[in-house]
């Protein structure tokens, strides 16, 4: 089994809609701020690789231009795969449409690059903060960290494109970052023996539900939402 920081988020948040998710197969509708997030991203993609100029960027990077430039001419990488195995070790892939033999856990990086003995990463985010971001980027710099052995310090945070600021930001030694990793395989130990049980309750309530695209009112398969009632 091959985790990922949106695998692990969407069991915590509900066991059911993981189930859907990476058990049944059922694929989740994608609402129209999942496009346009995917659209704005990949305008990220095809500046990195020389496609479009900054000028063509969506209007969106305006307030990040300068970090977007200085960035390209450090070398950045875009919506980089790294994957790790379970025993926290980074794996090479070999053949870009398979994931490497025994991966456990991946983490698809939109921005990162190095400046000397230091490794920047960036998400870049469409929408509203949300506290959660911050737990994605350091699962980020855990798994980062592994295929940067030689690296010094580790530095993560988010640009909130719709705001035009960038979010807390981040900044961990590479011994910090191993101690974290023991955080990480708790919270994934409590996926794989949830899927080795076979056991994935409903976990109904407003952020849950709310979000969800498994929800019966969205055409989903699930029966139990949570649907608040005005006292």
């Amino acid at each position: 089994m091959r985790h990922s920081y949106s695998s692990v988020k969407l069991f915590e948040r509900c066991p059911k809609a993981w189930e859907y998710s990476y058990v049944q197969g059922i694929k989740g509708k994608v609402g129209a701020a999942a496009e346009r997030g995917t659209r704005i991203h990949f305008a990220a993609e095809r500046f990195f690789d020389g496609e479009i100029t900054a000028s063509q960027l969506p209007v969106e990077y305006k307030p990040f231009l300068s970090s977007m430039e200085l960035a390209k001419t450090l070398g950045a990488r875009t919506e980089y795969r790294m994957f790790i195995n379970q025993a926290w070790r980074p794996l090479v892939i070999v053949d870009e449409n398979k994931e490497p033999e025994g991966a456990w856990a991946l983490a698809i990086i939109d921005l990162h690059y190095t400046v000397g003995d230091e490794l920047y990463i960036v998400d870049l985010k469409t929408g509203q903060f949300q506290r959660e971001h911050e737990d994605q980027v350091e699962f980020y710099m855990v798994v980062a960290a592994t295929h940067y052995p030689n690296i010094e310090r580790v530095h993560g945070c988010c640009f909130y494109l719709d705001q035009g600021t960038v979010g807390h930001q981040l900044s961990h030694r590479p011994s910090w970052l191993a101690m974290l990793r023991i955080k990480w395989a708790s919270r994934i130990a409590l996926v794989e023996k949830a899927k080795a049980a076979g056991m994935f309750p409903t976990t109904p309530g407003p952020r849950s539900c709310g979000i969800c695209s498994y929800r019966a009112s969205r055409g989903g398969p699930c029966e139990k939402e949570y649907v608040h009632v005005p006292e």
